[in-house]
């Protein structure tokens, strides 16, 4: 449209916007990029945060809200007849067992109930429950490792303590079991109560009350209690997850963070964008001027600089958008929800406009208020450099690059405060997934769900040490005349006996030369680091029991963990040994350990030098300080 007092130069500035886009593809390419990340990021944390919401809905509508744990039959039976309730799974925990074919079966009991309660972490995908003594339903990926692709109705044989001999298969589980984790098998009721370590009062009920969505968080948690009063039966557990979402706590979680990063994206993206718009209008005044000679108003000048940051957003955003979603999706496919998904894409839209509108405002301000004299009398530099005294520095690089700061100090300090905002969103970012806990999610998720690293079975402490033997043996001469003299002198107490103190720790016997070796053996992989990391701070003090003073023979306590950790991960090589087929759990627990390890020991050693810097400190000054 053409007001009074226009010249109608309308197509004329449209085809000059045209050809300033394709002019200037480096500075579009930038545009095009920095609107890019910035909508995938928004559009990422928006359609991640929708896909854990609708997962969060997934995991507790129509599942549970209580359970009770310790229950019979008759008490599972007593609250089947209330009418409140609408649902009772019942669920029981045989045994975790090993295989000599090297894997854990973990055996379960669950009924039709429970299957439709859990039917997001576990489900039927083809046959029916086990009903008879010798009846198994098992997941796809244990029949094609083990049974030789087996299917419904084949017989299949388990071959583990409590459990043996030919089943057949009467379902499959749906879910997958990842490499090295126990794999789930489900029996029959018969099957259970035909087993020797059967307790009636070892089941557990996980209950749905109907109309639970119209009701408080508080009238739910009284209304089971007031049950197990009248039932006369325990203590009931609450779901988590159910009452973070009831309480839309987890909302208030997520929404403050995503408005967070919202905010850090515009007002990144928006620096970043200015910058670019004002080196590319700088670098053309000498244009503008001439289409202001042409008889081009300012308004008209605005919309072209406007009109090129739509068009360069545009594609910036459709860019960004698509692979923010499809990023989001494939990370959480789980979690697709069509109207999440378009509310998360359009509010990346708006903000998106938003951020390239507000950048383009100043340098459109910028052009339109060229004129033409101004223009033709442009000199590239911005500022006049006054004359170079003498004695005054050589023109290094570093030098050339802060004169060239000082000459447009509002650009500089404009990208001084882009990356300063990139880097806060990338601590951000960081920090957010830092304070993530995977194993509270998982117990939240599932609270059956934790595991440990077991030894390959319950073997006596001798195999242990025998392991160990063979590992220091192959390691090197100077290890195996360590350990053997360790074993040959009795210098290790590992065994755990009625009345013995807790805990293990390595010391020496200074009159005979030796170390000597205290722990609790437990069953676990400490076991196997008592041989590798205490062993580790005994070799240490072995190989330098003759030094002179004796102080010596131990390095200080800022060094010795350097040979117990070290002789941990030398072990790695003979993991199988120890552990059989738990040697990969053990590899990524150990490994993973000693990498979270690292900012908590950097933690400890910078608070130690405040202490030690500020002896004075008060307990809440220590306690600010950590």
């Amino acid at each position: 449209m053409t007001l009074p007092l226009e010249n109608p130069t309308g197509a004329i500035l449209r085809r000059l916007t045209r050809r300033s886009l394709q002019s200037e593809k480096r500075r579009n390419g930038m545009v095009v990029i920095a609107v890019a990340l910035g909508a995938f990021l928004l559009c990422l944390a928006g359609t991640i945060g929708a896909s854990l919401l609708q997962i969060r809905q997934d995991q507790i509508t129509d599942t549970y809200e209580a359970t009770y744990a310790g229950v019979t039959q008759a008490d599972i039976a007593a609250l089947k007849e209330v009418p409140e309730i609408a649902r009772v799974g019942t669920y029981y925990v045989l045994s975790t067992e090993n295989s000599p074919r090297g894997f854990q079966a973990t055996y379960l009991y669950v009924d039709q109930d429970l299957l439709y309660t859990f039917r997001h972490q576990m489900s039927l995908a083809q046959g029916r429950l086990p009903q008879g003594d010798h009846e198994v339903a098992l997941g796809a990926d244990w029949l094609a490792q083990y049974a030789n692709g087996a299917g419904l109705g084949d017989a299949v044989t388990l071959d583990t303590p409590s459990f043996s001999g030919t089943y057949v298969v009467t379902g499959i589980l749906g879910q997958e079991t990842a490499a090295g984790a126990e794999f789930p098998m489900v029996l029959s009721h018969a099957a259970l109560e035909g087993w020797a370590d059967y307790d009636p009062a070892g089941y557990l009920a996980y209950v749905h009350l109907a109309g639970d969505q119209a009701l408080s968080a508080e009238a739910i948690e009284a209304f089971y209690r007031q049950t197990a009063e009248d039932l006369d039966l325990p203590v009931p557990g609450f779901s988590n997850v159910y009452f973070r979402y009831h309480d839309s706590s987890y909302l208030r979680e997520v929404l403050p963070m995503v408005l967070v990063l919202g905010a850090l994206v515009l007002a990144g993206g928006c620096l970043v964008i200015q910058s670019i718009f004002r080196i590319s209008i700088q670098d053309k005044i000498q244009s503008y001027g001439q289409l202001r000679t042409l008889g081009a108003t300012a308004r008209q000048i605005r919309r072209m600089v406007h009109g090129e940051g739509r068009r360069l957003g545009s594609l910036g955003l459709l860019a960004g958008v698509v692979l923010g979603a499809l990023v989001g999706l494939a990370l959480f496919p789980q979690g697709f929800h069509p109207l999440y998904y378009a509310a998360a894409i359009l509010v990346t839209l708006v903000i998106g406009g938003g951020m390239v509108a507000l950048a383009v405002r100043k340098p459109a301000k910028i052009a339109a208020g060229i004129a033409p004299l101004e223009a033709m009398r442009f000199v590239p530099d911005q500022r006049a450099v006054p004359p170079r005294k003498a004695g005054r520095g050589t023109f290094s690089p570093r030098a050339l690059g802060w004169r060239n700061f000082r000459r447009d100090r509002r650009k500089t300090l404009s990208i001084a405060l882009s990356l300063s905002l990139g880097g806060i969103l990338l601590l951000n970012i960081a920090s957010i997934s830092l304070v993530q806990d995977p194993a509270r999610m998982a117990r939240m998720e599932f609270p059956l769900g934790d595991y440990k690293v077991y030894l390959s079975s319950d073997r006596a402490h001798a195999d242990i040490l025998a392991q160990g033997k063979k590992f220091y043996d192959e390691l090197s001469p100077e290890t195996s005349e360590f350990f053997r003299t360790m074993l040959g002198g009795h210098l290790m107490d590992v065994l755990s006996t009625p009345g013995k103190e807790s805990g293990g720790y390595c010391t020496s016997i200074p009159d005979y030369g030796v170390p000597f070796i205290f722990a609790n053996f437990n069953g676990t992989q400490h076991d196997v680091e008592v041989v590798t990391h205490e062993a580790g701070h005994a070799f240490a003090a072995w190989t330098n029991r003759d030094r002179v003073p004796m102080e010596y023979v131990w390095p200080s306590m800022e060094a010795c963990e350097v040979h117990s950790m070290s002789m941990e991960f030398f072990a790695e090589p003979w993991a199988d040994g120890f552990f059989g087929p738990d040697a990969k759990k053990f590899l990524y627990s150990h490994l993973s350990g000693a990498l979270t390890f690292i900012p908590y020991g950097t933690m400890v050693d910078h608070f130690q030098h405040e202490v030690y810097a500020n002896p004075d400190m008060t307990p809440a000054q220590r306690h600010a300080v950590w």
